[in-house]
């Protein structure tokens, strides 16, 4: 596993409000996280409630959703976890 640095645009599902970003890839991982600030930001909103497991073992709510990515010359509609990046706990906070 590992992590690079891209930039990129992320927008809500219409690409009504879009923004260029550097995003922090972490080639393990399994789902796009954003913040909840940003979610708000682009009118990203929480679809479902979900639950992850993470790299320690433990194991958070999120909220899933959807947004418009691009990156290079791909872009799509891609899930993406609303979630504070990372998780205060995760850092072995509370």
């Amino acid at each position: 596993m590992g992590y690079v640095r891209v930039k990129g645009v992320i927008g809500n599902t219409d690409k009504s409000r879009v923004r260029e970003v550097d995003f922090l890839v972490d080639t393990g991982a399994f789902y796009t996280v954003i913040n909840p600030n940003l979610a708000e930001d682009l009118g990203i909103k929480p679809m479902a409630s979900i639950r992850l497991k993470l790299a320690d073992g433990r194991e958070i709510a999120a909220s899933l959703s959807l947004a418009y990515m691009r990156f290079l010359d791909r872009d799509g509609i891609f899930p993406v976890i609303i979630l504070e990046s990372p998780p205060s706990h995760y850092l072995g906070g509370s």
